[in-house]
């Protein structure tokens, strides 16, 4: 039997010696990996040379560069009136405890770029005057507008220390001598406007007086602004420049002429006043040193020919 091996050499023949070479394969660069940003919340493997600020860290520092633009209670920025807009009407009605913590503490940031304040339906206390005086302690104007002041309310306002302007307007109930007490410790007062006071005798009118730094005085409908009440007013408010009554049928002829001895007096209106006349009201524009311009409209006893010559010279 016949054994046949395989051959040790390539077919076609050749030395024993020669071993053929493996055919070369072509070397392509290495890629580099893709490496992807790290999922969301996951942390990143710290080395010992240097620790990377966590996820926190980085958003505090962002936020610490944002602009006023990029602030989203940036708005509230010295904005008197949409945070006026906010704090009024009965469903916040001044309270920040019905704020989320995101506003309350944008008004908080803000508070002090405000300088005016209109409140509208308000229930005011004097808990709610403190937290407000907190928050906007730069506010030097507040208009008050059927609001509710209980008990240390008004008094509270006192406090602020560069309230200057005030205005209070068909409060409920309306104001009487009790809050005009509260009212005269603000010593800071400048501008004081009233609307109604008929509930005001005599003797809480004449307790305005002790607002010496006043230097404009708005009273709407009173019966009480009389001879003694203009008189007890001389040496108190001797820095009135801006007196304005309105539908004060007390006001007569003999008061008018007190304001005489009011030496700074500049501007005098006088509406809807149906006790004055024509005499004390011309002898009283022309006599008064200070006083360049007076306004009488719609009071009932002063005559036409009067009014025509205040009127076309009411600024001396």
């Amino acid at each position: 039997m016949a054994f046949f091996l395989p051959s040790m050499f390539p077919i076609g023949g050749g030395s024993p010696d020669l071993v053929p070479e493996k055919p070369t394969i072509p070397q392509h660069p290495k890629k580099k990996k893709l490496q992807l940003p790290p999922a969301k919340g996951a942390t990143e493997p710290t080395s010992s040379k240097s620790v990377k600020p966590s996820v926190n860290k980085l958003a505090t520092r962002m936020a610490q560069k944002l602009t006023l633009r990029d602030d989203a209670w940036a708005y509230l920025k010295g904005n008197d009136k949409r945070v006026s807009e906010l704090l009024s009407g009965k469903d916040i009605d001044a309270d920040f405890s019905k704020f989320g913590k995101w506003m309350q503490n944008g008004l908080k940031r803000y508070g002090p770029t405000i300088t005016k304040l209109e409140l509208k339906n308000v229930n005011l206390t004097q808990e709610k005057v403190d937290k407000i005086r907190g928050i906007f302690r730069n506010v030097s104007t507040i208009d008050l507008s059927v609001c509710t002041f209980e008990k240390g309310a008004l008094l509270a306002l006192s406090r602020f220390p560069s309230l200057e302007i005030l205005g209070i307007y068909d409060s409920l109930p309306s104001l009487n001598d009790d809050k005009v007490k509260e009212l005269t410790q603000i010593k800071t007062l400048q501008y004081l406007f009233l609307a109604p006071a008929h509930k005001i005798t005599e003797e809480g009118m004449s307790l305005l007086g002790q607002l010496s730094h006043l230097k404009t005085l708005g009273i709407y409908q009173s019966s009480t602004i009389t001879e003694d009440v203009i008189t007890s007013w001389i040496y108190d408010l001797s820095e009135l420049e801006c007196l304005v009554l309105t539908r004060c049928s007390s006001l007569n002829d003999p008061a008018v002429l007190e304001l005489l001895r009011f030496t700074k007096l500049k501007s005098l209106e006088l509406k809807q006043c149906e006790n004055i006349h024509d005499a004390s009201v011309c002898e009283l524009w022309q006599n008064h040193k200070s006083l360049s311009k007076v306004l009488i409209r719609d009071c009932k006893n002063a005559s036409e020919i009067a009014l025509t010559k205040i009127h076309n010279n009411s600024e001396k």
